[in-house]
């Protein structure tokens, strides 16, 4: 791969930051470095990323590509946040280019020289350009800034809008993800149920109840959830979770009564993050590290995990009583905090083989039907119960007891086989 450099005399351009900041970046397969004032006319949406997408073992970071509808290509991203992000600029509609890592940004800091790429390099319908930077609050030191405050410098120099972004509203944030599942083209393809289901929400009517009118439910759901996605249908996707009972409607329909948070979600504006003493990444991903057995704060309570699934774990009570909370109320709240480690995997399967609770016990149809077993912790512990794959109720813990206890349970296991 062959290399080019150009080189801009100081001074050359009106404002002195036009030849102080140079653009380091992928021209069809060359690597070219130039003043920031001789890129006016490089499509930028369209380069290689100038670093790879990898992660390093044991590393907070998660990288790979993400498919966006808008450029029907994949784009990089290093990290949960800013795959996030990525969507959230997939479901902009005026957006028509996104490049993730365009460019090296170069300049001196006194004597010391300064790189810094931004994430991600947007293109707007009407021809804007906004660079953006993900990267939440609490995890930007002194350097960091200092890079974001030149790369504001460079933008503004060339007329580009700059945008440090952090840590997107949760609840958003979740249903866009969902959508984002039905963000492909081939969702829309039944043109005719697109026509009448934009026909039958032109009065805002709930989303299940809507889409039972506009035909077979398992045919036009995904229809639906694409509209969603386009913007072809609306609905309040910052107040609650979707269910069954949102209110959709058109673009042109007015829904009464229905409150949206002022000013809306800002998809390219700064968010500041939320609040709290643990890293915001980190928050970001705990869905996936909070296991059966750990202890989370929770609405300024301490509780024990009892299940965990794709969208609400289950938590305990003062009282011993049981309560889903769906994954986006837990990450939303400022208290939230995983006490304890999760469980080794090999713990975790020797106590899903041994240890049950009555967890399955609670959705039974008439509630005053006292139970018959009510157990909730470990006898000798007090740690929480797990479920098992026989429906023996055990006081057995998956916490501290279970190497006590081992012996004995493989033996009667044994002993059922």
């Amino acid at each position: 791969m062959s290399g080019e450099t150009v080189g801009e005399p100081v001074g050359a351009y009106g404002d002195p930051a036009l030849s102080a900041f140079e653009l380091d970046f992928f021209d069809s397969g060359r690597r070219r470095r130039i003043a920031l004032g001789s890129g006016w006319d490089v499509r930028f949406e369209d380069v290689a990323p100038v670093r790879g997408f990898r992660w390093n073992k044991g590393g907070r970071g998660f990288a790979g590509w993400y498919y966006t509808a808008t450029t029907g290509s994949h784009v990089g991203y290093e990290s949960w946040l800013e795959r996030d992000r990525l969507i959230l600029l997939d479901f902009v509609p005026d957006l028509v280019g996104i490049a993730s890592q365009p460019f090296w940004l170069h300049w001196r800091d006194a004597k010391v020289k300064r790189r810094h790429a931004p994430d991600y390099f947007v293109r707007l319908a009407d021809g804007r350009v906004r660079v953006v930077d993900v990267r939440a609050e609490d995890d930007v030191d002194e350097r960091t800034a200092e890079a974001f405050a030149a790369t504001q410098r460079a933008c503004s120099a060339v007329g580009w809008e700059y945008a440090h972004v952090g840590v997107p509203d949760p609840v958003f944030m979740a249903n866009v993800r969902w959508l984002a599942r039905y963000r492909h083209g081939r969702c829309g393809r039944e043109s005719d149920i697109a026509e009448r289901l934009v026909e039958v929400f032109r009065q805002p009517q709930e989303l299940r109840a809507g889409a039972e009118a506009a035909g077979n439910v398992l045919r036009v759901m995904p229809v639906l959830l694409h509209l969603l996605w386009k913007g072809a249908l609306r609905a309040d996707l910052g107040g609650a979770l979707l269910s069954s009972g949102t209110v959709v409607h058109t673009s042109e329909g007015h829904v009464v009564g229905l409150q949206r948070r002022a000013g809306g979600h800002g998809l390219l504006r700064p968010r500041s993050g939320m609040h709290g003493d643990g890293s915001q990444m980190r928050k970001l991903s705990r869905p996936a590290t909070v296991g059966v057995g750990d202890r989370v704060r929770f609405a300024g309570q301490v509780r024990a995990v009892l299940a965990v699934s794709a969208r609400a774990v289950t938590l305990t009570n003062e009282d011993d009583s049981l309560r889903d909370v769906p994954l986006a109320v837990l990450l939303g709240d400022e208290d939230f905090e995983v006490l304890d480690a999760p469980l080794e995997a090999g713990r975790r399967r020797w106590c899903s083989d041994r240890c049950c609770h009555i967890a399955y016990m609670r959705r039974r149809a008439a509630g005053d039907i006292p139970l018959r077993h009510q157990p909730t912790a470990c006898t000798e512990c007090s740690g929480p119960l797990e479920p098992g794959r026989n429906k023996q109720i055990r006081l057995t813990c998956s916490t501290l007891c279970h190497s006590r206890r081992s012996n004995r349970l493989k033996k009667e296991r044994r002993s059922r086989e």
